[in-house]
């Protein structure tokens, strides 16, 4: 991909990151638990939808022809997580470590996989309350009690 691709393809990011924002009950230290209720879930389920359409839009913008589609799935789960700076003093990367991480990235895979754009766990649904399908029941590696999957693909926004 060459850079004018990868600029054209990143300026999708600022426009939806407000969104994709949660509130944060404060915690001790880095560990924060991050409280997602039902309208948060609805907010982090329509940003998604908004994300894979700016997503269809700008492969279809004039300065993206001849270049390949940018193709994304979205994975959303409810769960504990800790975040912050990790690494040395002349090298900090802020990130986001814990259970719920591995879980998501797995579920990430799963999405691939299906060919499914929107795919949330059982714990996000349960917390989103909205009309979703079901993918059927998963075993991940590292997580020891299966979890049901679901697509969030038919959701649209609000009017």
């Amino acid at each position: 991909m060459n850079r004018r691709t990868f600029d054209n393809k990143l300026c999708v990011i600022p426009q939806h990151y407000e969104l994709l924002k949660v509130r944060l009950e404060k915690g001790s230290g880095p560990k924060h638990r991050v409280q997602v209720g039902h309208g948060e879930a609805t907010l982090l389920t329509v940003a998604a939808v908004q994300a894979l359409e700016a997503v269809r839009q700008l492969s279809e913008h004039p300065s993206m022809a001849g270049e390949p589609a940018l193709q994304i799935v979205v994975a959303l789960h409810a769960g504990a997580v800790i975040y912050g700076n990790v690494g040395a003093a002349d090298r900090l990367d802020f990130t986001v470590i814990g259970p719920a991480v591995n879980l998501v990235s797995r579920v990430e895979n799963v999405a691939k996989a299906l060919d499914e754009p929107i795919v949330v766990t059982d714990d996000f649904a349960q917390t989103y309350g909205g009309s979703l399908r079901s993918l059927g029941v998963h075993q991940f590696r590292g997580v020891a009690k299966p979890r049901e999957l679901f697509s969030a693909a038919a959701v649209a926004e609000p009017e």
